[in-house]
């Protein structure tokens, strides 16, 4: 997800994981969709994320909603994802509306390996799973290292080749905060 945005790691369909110009589909390069935003993390950007990712459509115009269920945060966002999602009331108003995000039934994950301190994403897991790839080309092998002098010290050497990837960019949402 450090990559997510980046110009040098395109999927499929040419452009980055969360971009505003996924094209339509192979023949029809006008007309585009946005899983791109700029917001910084507060309940009315999780909202309106949430809301534009019901409204994605697939490349024939028809519904293909994404149930965003995990925010997905840097360590330095930990504090105010917890509270945006756990707080019974509405956080940072004084009256005393419900938290509308508690009935959607949000997971909050935080991960050390981000290494962006403001971007944030929401996943739709069930179609995380099946459209992230990773293809082991050379399974990890472990092996005694010959030139080991096997005077109580033993030392191992492995070998492993992968490739990892996506197919379709409609289960995520990520936020390149500014």
């Amino acid at each position: 997800f450090n990559n997510a945005f980046s110009a040098t790691v395109l999927g499929a369909d040419g452009v980055a994981l969360c971009s505003t110009a996924h094209p339509n589909r192979p023949n029809d390069l006008v007309t585009t969709y946005s899983n791109k935003g700029t917001s910084a993390l507060s309940y009315a950007s999780v909202i309106s994320t949430h809301q534009l990712a019901m409204r994605w459509t697939d490349d024939r115009g028809n519904p293909f909603p994404a149930v965003l269920n995990t925010l997905l945060v840097p360590i330095e966002l930990q504090a105010t994802a917890y509270e945006i999602m756990n707080a019974i009331m509405k956080p940072g108003i004084a009256d005393n509306d419900a938290n509308a995000l508690r009935q959607l039934g949000l997971s909050v994950v935080v991960d050390p390996y981000l290494t962006d301190t403001n971007n944030w994403f929401m996943i739709d897991r069930t179609a995380a799973l099946e459209h992230l790839m990773w293809f082991w080309r050379v399974r990890p092998e472990l092996a005694l290292d010959p030139s080991s002098d096997y005077n109580l010290v033993a030392k191992y050497r492995g070998y492993m080749r992968y490739s990892f990837g996506w197919d379709d960019w409609r289960f995520i949402f990520g936020h390149e905060v500014a």
